[in-house]
């Protein structure tokens, strides 16, 4: 628990957008919010099969913030697909 777990600070990362929201929304309703993130090809250092999963999980973290934000995973954060209106990809 705390910050030495894998993530923590990203998970509260993402509770403080989910409260930003909410709270912007109760003020203007018509508010809107756009996430950008850089999307980025993370290739492994040689062909070995651990270093290709590492590669590919480190591809796929990209993702993980959208995924909480939007409640896909760990919907205790109060995530939900209202929160997130436009997605925005910096590559």
């Amino acid at each position: 628990m705390g910050p030495n777990k894998r993530g923590w600070f990203k998970r509260h990362l993402v509770k403080a957008a989910i409260a930003g929201v909410r709270a912007m929304r109760e003020i203007d309703p018509a508010c809107r919010f756009v996430w950008a993130e850089p999307l980025i090809q993370i290739a492994p250092r040689d062909r070995t099969r651990s270093e290709r999963g590492r590669a590919e999980n480190a591809r796929q973290g990209q993702f993980e913030a959208y995924d909480m934000l939007l409640g896909r995973v760990e919907p205790e954060l109060g995530g939900s697909e209202d929160v997130v209106d436009v997605v925005g990809l910096n590559f």
